[in-house]
């Protein structure tokens, strides 16, 4: 209720519908054969960025996490530079979550998770799509790797 409870207020019937819905939906079989793909990718990607590019770290836990989504952070290269390279190769990233991307300063989800202010400011997110395949993840391991050391040579 409103007025701190004294009095009744008016719900909110169609959010409640169409969180009733979503529900159902998330409980779809297609849903869930597609988290499952969409999660393999990731674990793919996260692999192969481990074993090809060295003095990476994976931020937040490898199993607690959104089924599509990656955030590392390269040592010894700005998190926006490799935005800016990628987006010139046509691949879509980010330094953090959309609604705090206009912002040039570590993301406070990383300080909380004990990364440094380097560290936070050298992550890089990626989500994987509803369209993504594995040669999506193929082609973005390419470019990510030589973007990365050419990167960081540049920095010597």
């Amino acid at each position: 209720g409103q007025e701190k409870g004294m009095r009744s207020g008016t719900e909110n019937v169609a959010g409640i519908v169409g969180f009733g819905a979503a529900l159902l939906k998330v409980q779809d079989p297609k849903i869930k054969l597609h988290t499952i793909k969409i999660r393999q990718m990731r674990d793919s990607l996260v692999k192969s960025i481990l074993k090809l590019i060295p003095d990476v770290q994976v931020n937040g836990s490898l199993k607690n996490r959104l089924a599509n989504n990656v955030n590392v952070s390269f040592k010894d290269v700005e998190g926006f530079e490799v935005v800016v390279a990628l987006d010139q190769r046509g691949i879509a990233v980010s330094t953090g979550s959309a609604c705090s991307e206009r912002r040039h300063e570590p993301s406070h989800v990383l300080l909380a998770l004990g990364r440094s202010g380097k560290d936070a400011m050298s992550s890089l997110r990626m989500t994987l799509g509803r369209g993504t395949d594995r040669q999506d993840v193929e082609h973005v391991m390419r470019i990510l790797t030589k973007t990365v050391e050419r990167l960081r040579k540049k920095r010597v």
